[in-house]
């Protein structure tokens, strides 16, 4: 059981919508978080930065990624479009299912 308010989970793969305790959140967000872990497992790094949690939070809610590109130039184009997608803070415009 949960309450209103708890912070479950862990900050850095959870999406905006989850962040912002809204109601309406659904299997998005698991893409979302595989967007991250992709991102990190592509770059070393977490696609939103911060130094505590709270910034952390912050940036998912209103920052895009940087472009994997940035970070890594030897990629390919389509893997940054494809993770552009999966980091979509607005749950319509993300993939909407893993197939």
């Amino acid at each position: 059981m949960t309450r209103t308010g708890v912070l479950l989970g862990t900050p850095t793969y959870m999406a905006p919508e989850q962040v912002m305790g809204r109601k309406d959140v659904d299997h998005r967000v698991d893409l979302w978080a595989c967007g991250v872990i992709l991102f990190r497992l592509l770059t070393g790094r977490r696609p939103h930065g911060g130094s505590v949690t709270a910034e952390r939070l912050a940036s998912i809610v209103k920052d895009d990624a940087p472009p994997l590109r940035s970070l890594r130039p030897d990629l390919d184009a389509g893997l940054e479009g494809l993770l552009r997608k999966a980091l979509r803070r607005d749950p319509a415009e993300r993939f909407q299912t893993a197939e």
